[in-house]
């Protein structure tokens, strides 16, 4: 990957500090959806990194919200969501 990439992460149980060791150089972003988005009715967790700018978030959030509700919530929150 590229420095100007973003890596957006699905994976359960993998927190940003192991994906930031495997990719140092690109900005990482951790969500977890849950199936219902499929129709527009998802939960979907995005992990509220100090490396996003708010300008990011709100892409994120025009991006995702049409799958369903989408909450920031901190690292430590992520496996109680899933």
């Amino acid at each position: 990957l590229k420095t100007n990439q973003i890596l957006v992460s699905l994976l359960a149980g993998t927190p940003l500090s192991i994906l930031k060791r495997y990719f140092p150089h690109v900005l990482i972003i951790r969500i977890m959806p849950n199936l219902a988005m499929y129709y527009g009715k998802g939960v979907i967790g995005i992990v509220d990194s100090p490396d996003l700018s708010i300008e990011l978030k709100q892409k994120l959030n025009n991006l995702l919200s049409p799958l369903g509700l989408l909450y920031w919530l901190e690292e430590s929150q992520v496996d109680a969501l899933t």
